[in-house]
């Protein structure tokens, strides 16, 4: 899985519209940072700081290949969006490796058999510290705090 990961890491992103909703379903205010990226390993793009009290949601749409989704600018965990235009694919993820602050759920809008990715607890996917899947591009994914 690691050798898929890192041979689809390996091509270059072109720039793809990324739609994401993320969803709060914490029972405080969430406040997601989001970090755009050129591409994987490149210069970063813009950060977007939301609000999402209880129960609220909000959708972005993206047009960087990379973005990085996490709980507040100290967030821990993170979920990861790229978007391939060469293949064209789309993979996404849910590391942990920094240590883990707030469950997230993170998955392709589609009607693909790709299951979402869960993290709700610090010992997710122990021992590995994070978790992908790719599908084909999709360009809507579905990110959701305390799922």
């Amino acid at each position: 899985m690691m050798r898929s990961l890192l041979l689809l890491l390996a091509f270059s992103a072109a720039s793809l519209c990324i739609n994401v909703t993320i969803k709060n379903n914490c029972k405080k205010i969430v406040r997601p940072v989001v970090q755009e990226w050129v591409e994987v390993g490149g210069a970063p793009g813009d950060v977007h700081q939301e609000v999402l009290n209880a129960g609220q949601k909000a959708t972005f749409t993206y047009t960087l290949s990379t973005i990085d989704v996490k709980n507040g600018a100290n967030g821990k965990n993170f979920a990861r969006i790229v978007t391939l235009s060469d293949v064209p694919m789309s993979m996404y993820m849910i590391d942990r490796g920094a240590g883990f602050d707030t469950g997230m759920r993170i998955g392709a809008n589609d009607a693909t058999l790709v299951p979402p990715i869960n993290c709700q607890q610090a010992t997710c996917f122990a021992p590995q510290t994070m978790k992908s899947n790719a599908v084909d591009y999709v360009g809507t994914f579905i990110i959701t705090f305390c799922p």
